[in-house]
């Protein structure tokens, strides 16, 4: 065995229990906290809660990689996520459900961007895979793994209810964690850390800053665009599934099913020798009717919305993060991906308020705005793409 795969067969071995874990929680995460007696608006404010942790410890957690490696990162978001669930499953209150949300939300701080670029160098390590190709097959190794868990979430809150599921989920990721903590090798990075923050600058941090938003303004409302083709509005789905007659034992079925499409999708975008950008216009006018359909109080159309948001998850996702690698300076991708991830997370944590607000009052209403804002972003990413291309 070559040394560039065992650090690969690792990192597939973590994913599997990771997302084995995630698929355990995901048809039921809104739900367990409206049980519990939330409205949607506080839900709405979790959510939001999730992606400020995110963004406020973005740079900090970055720092964290630069001054060790991305492993410490992994490992420590790992950890913290296994943490989260522990305190979800015993939560019984908002402000329980709150600190939940600052351990989530750290989590994927720690893991956003270390895993792409653990991803990427470990891909540059080995010329028969590009990275492209690698994260597509993550994605269905992934993908697998959720569905195992959203189909086992359903036989588990029948026979035991949804409490065991959180405390099973927890017990998954810790697992993930040892994994990664004693077997998953150290890559050294041969690209720049968030290059911006490095103290041995010899300008000041605020003037690399200024200088790199000033260079890239272009690529950052691009990523704003890409962050509003990103925001699937998840707040309003179980809700919404369980308005149109599902009960909740059957929502892990369901969600499993629409994970098998969207491995259907992934393994159908590698036989198609589309463009990146060609496939991104593709999948970006698509969004808006999908949210149309999903928002409908009809049973077979609001799946046929959602079926097709499954079917276009994946391949959208991984042109996203080729088009940005691709877009990025060599020499500060991750400062360039993390920049991403911010923006992203900035929407995200803007926006989750007002869509709980008004998918409480409304969820066609929701939908609707989840549409029209995917509208916009569209016509944005067409317009760059004609201007790009010239």
């Amino acid at each position: 065995m070559q040394i560039h795969t065992s650090p690969m067969r690792i990192f597939y071995i973590k994913v599997f229990l990771e997302h084995l874990s995630l698929g355990l929680i995901i048809p039921i995460a809104t739900i367990w906290m409206l049980q519990k007696g939330l409205t949607l608006t506080e839900v709405g404010f979790l959510a939001s809660l999730v992606f400020i942790s995110q963004l406020v410890l973005e740079i900090p957690t970055g720092i964290i990689a630069d001054k060790f490696n991305t492993k410490t990162s992994i490992v420590l978001g790992i950890l913290l996520n296994a943490i989260g669930l522990g305190i979800t499953a015993y939560s019984s209150t908002f402000y329980h459900f709150a600190i939940a949300a600052i351990f989530t939300g750290s989590a994927w701080a720690c893991l956003s961007g270390a895993e792409e670029t653990y991803m990427f160098e470990s891909a540059k390590k080995d010329v028969s895979i590009t990275y492209k190709q690698a994260l597509s097959r993550m994605s269905i190794f992934d993908e697998v793994s959720t569905v195992l868990g959203m189909f086992t979430s359903s036989l588990l809150i029948v026979l035991f209810g949804m409490q065991f599921v959180f405390i099973n989920a927890s017990i998954l990721m810790f697992v993930a964690f040892l994994v990664v903590f004693v077997l998953l090798p150290n890559l050294k990075s041969t690209s720049a850390h968030h290059v911006l923050f490095q103290s041995d600058q010899t300008t000041s941090n605020y003037q690399n800053i200024k200088g790199f938003l000033k260079r890239n303004t272009p690529s950052l409302f691009l990523m704003f665009a890409f962050a509003v083709m990103y925001e699937s509005g998840r707040l309003l789905w179980q809700p919404q599934l369980l308005s149109i007659g599902f009960k909740i034992g059957q929502l892990g079925v369901i969600y499993g099913i629409l994970k098998i499409i969207t491995i259907l999708g992934t393994f159908l975008d590698n036989r198609v020798t589309l463009s990146t950008r060609v496939s991104l216009l593709y999948g970006s006018v698509t969004l808006p009717i999908v949210f149309v359909l999903f928002g409908l109080p009809f049973k077979m159309l609001s799946l046929l919305g959602l079926a097709i948001y499954f079917f276009l998850e994946t391949p959208l996702r991984i042109y996203q993060s080729d088009y940005l690698n691709n877009l990025a300076p060599p020499n500060m991708r991750t400062t360039f991906l993390s920049t991403n991830s911010f923006v992203r997370n900035g929407f995200s944590a803007l926006f989750s308020v007002p869509l709980g607000i008004i998918g409480q009052s409304s969820l066609l209403f929701g939908f609707g705005l989840l549409a029209i804002l995917k509208l916009f972003a569209s016509i944005y990413y067409a317009f760059y793409t004609i201007k790009s291309s010239r």
